[in-house]
């Protein structure tokens, strides 16, 4: 039987229906009788869903210009402490 640890490492795999036919039968087996996992994969679902929606969004010109000017500068910052 997979314990809730076990299930959390699958998860993903899982999602993708990426397991072995067994394992996936296993874990399904264990979803059906742990409500919080099945609440943990609903979230993971739904955050999923989420990040793929934010990843369409066009980042504006003027959040992308103080996002490169940070990295630039903590890039630097990085650079000189690893000099000194």
């Amino acid at each position: 039987m997979i314990t809730c640890r076990e299930m959390v490492d699958l998860l993903s795999d899982y999602v993708d229906g990426d397991l072995e036919p067994m394992v996936a039968r296993q874990l399904a087996a264990h979803l059906r009788g742990c409500t919080d996992c099945t609440a943990f994969l609903r979230t993971f679902k739904g955050t999923q869903a989420l990040v793929r929606e934010a990843a369409c969004e066009e980042m504006p010109e003027e959040l992308k210009v103080r996002l490169r000017d940070f990295l630039r500068s903590n890039l630097q910052r990085g650079r000189s402490r690893s000099t000194n």
